[in-house]
């Protein structure tokens, strides 16, 4: 038989090994539960859980998708439509006393029909 105060400290360890809850009850009351070793903030460490451990094997290995990926792609794109106008623009401008440089023209050539 062990004291009161012995026993508060031994449940008290324990704390870290409670199970949380994943959200709130639904409709008929029930609740699900989260593994102490699983989700962002684990409280214990575990061999199962890797990420618990702190080297996660997927971490090295992730992927952007979806939105995240096109808005990645879409600011790359923009960037380098930028870049590309700029240096056009900085071509155009006189340089030593020389008169500016007309922009060229980016339609076709006109036939001339009777050709």
């Amino acid at each position: 038989m062990i004291d009161k105060t012995t026993w508060r400290a031994r449940v008290n360890t324990r704390a870290a090994f409670r199970l949380r809850p994943k959200a709130a009850p639904d409709h008929r009351g029930a609740r699900r539960m989260l593994c102490p070793a699983a989700g962002t903030h684990p409280t214990v460490a575990c061999p199962i859980k890797r990420r618990s451990l702190g080297r996660d094997e997927r971490s090295r290995t992730r992927r952007i998708r979806k939105i995240a990926a096109q808005s990645l792609l879409l600011a790359f794109q923009i960037a380098h439509a930028n870049e590309r106008k700029t240096e056009s623009w900085l071509a155009t401008l006189p340089l030593d006393g020389q008169p500016a440089r007309r922009r060229p023209s980016n339609r076709h050539a006109l036939r001339n029909p009777r050709n």
